[in-house]
């Protein structure tokens, strides 16, 4: 599984663990987004038509004995039609790098409010910046919060967002490139680790 940077072996239990933290995940992100049902979840990560992939933040024991989710970013690639800032030259993108969704596990106000301190958030964008050799303004961003946009314009500079038809937004520096995702939780890893744990 790339990106296990913890050496964690995934047995049936874990294996259920991580579909139940992508699911709890995605289902609070649904409701900060206002979306009617979740669009990140284990079933779409392993799903053949889906290249999608997920960045999971996991806050670990000094033992590595307890390890609990706090927070993902899924990411994944689009062919999308972009216009510029004055809604022209409406233009065609392949193979689009998107963020499709950032949350931070919400269960309790007090650990929510210390991530936000933390810079959660900023390291799971950070790490995926890292992975792909990609800034933060080459991304296009799936329907993003006015929260995830202070965000942005707060960690990395990232101002004058052009919002799109189709609910992304880019910025005014934005090209894309045909590029290739380096690491992460992907559903090629996921389906080889269902069938080991199925065995």
């Amino acid at each position: 599984m790339t990106g296990n940077h913890l050496d964690i072996t995934f047995d049936r239990n874990s294996l259920s663990q991580l579909s139940e933290w992508i699911d709890t995940l995605g289902e609070e992100s649904a409701k900060a987004q206002r979306l009617k049902q979740p669009i990140t979840s284990y079933n779409r990560l392993i799903d053949d038509k889906s290249d999608d992939k997920i960045y999971l933040l996991v806050k670990v024991d000094q033992n590595v004995t307890n390890w609990s989710a706090v927070g993902f970013v899924r990411v994944g690639t689009r062919n999308l039609w972009f216009a510029d800032k004055y809604n022209t030259n409406l233009r065609q993108y392949q193979n689009c790098f998107c963020i499709l969704g950032l949350h931070l596990y919400e269960y309790l106000n007090y650990f929510y409010i210390r991530n936000q301190r933390q810079g959660l958030g900023h390291l799971l964008i950070s790490s995926v910046m890292k992975c792909v050799s990609t800034p933060a303004d080459q991304f296009a961003y799936d329907r993003p919060t006015q929260a995830m946009l202070s965000f942005l314009c707060k960690h990395f500079g990232l101002q004058r967002p052009v919002t799109q038809h189709n609910h992304f937004v880019i910025f005014e520096n934005f090209v894309c490139f045909d590029r290739t995702l380096l690491c992460s939780f992907n559903n090629s890893s996921l389906k080889k680790y269902s069938r080991l744990t199925r065995r």
